[in-house]
């Protein structure tokens, strides 16, 4: 067989890992080179890992927090609000007459 990337094997040598890995002690092969034969079940189980996709995982959709801002803002509005405007809405502004709001009168 002939290695298509670096291969090193681990300190205990009983186990195949791309080269950089952590855990790499030994080069077994470079690429292109021949792997030796002693090494082909351990070569052929690295290539298998590595082909073999892991299942995705499904996420669950996370359930709603019971909410509690409703009955906050029913009871801001009740504390916080006046009772006539609770009752009526907003009281009507007055006309405004041009000079009025800077305290003219116009007679």
């Amino acid at each position: 067989m002939i290695a298509t990337e670096r291969l090193c094997l681990t300190s205990d040598r009983r186990r195949v890992v791309q080269h950089g890995h952590p855990e790499s002690a030994f080069l077994l092969a470079a690429q292109g080179s021949t792997i030796p034969d002693i090494y082909l079940p351990l070569v052929q189980a690295f290539y298998d890992a590595k082909r073999k996709k892991p299942e995705p995982v499904q996420m669950k959709d996370p359930e709603p927090a019971p909410s509690t801002q409703t009955a906050d803002v029913v009871e801001n509005y009740q504390t916080h609000v006046p009772k006539a405007i609770r009752r009526r809405g907003r009281p009507p502004r007055k006309a405004s007459v041009p000079g009025e709001a800077h305290g003219f009168s116009g007679d």
